[in-house]
């Protein structure tokens, strides 16, 4: 290991702090008005999601796939649409 390893390996974890969030794909386990996602194994409650404005009057059903972004403190995440497979 060279002697500059240390300083490679902070100069990556800084810039790793700069990256934008990663979307999510969750799958919605409890239908609003109790509305639950699960996403990597973590299930997300009504307190911690924010939703898109066009899926209030739509009826997310249980099973069904949605992406979700996190916001930047990873605490609170925002559902922005269902998603399907081709």
């Amino acid at each position: 290991m060279s002697q500059w390893s240390w300083l490679v390996d902070y100069i990556r974890e800084q810039g790793a702090k700069l990256n934008p969030p990663t979307m999510l794909i969750g799958e919605v386990t409890a239908s609003i008005p109790n509305f639950k996602v699960k996403v990597m194994g973590l299930e997300l409650d009504r307190d911690e999601l924010w939703i898109a404005d066009f899926l209030q009057g739509r009826e997310l059903l249980v099973g069904e796939k949605v992406a979700v972004m996190p916001l930047v403190d990873n605490q609170q995440f925002v559902v922005l649409c269902r998603v399907v497979r081709p």
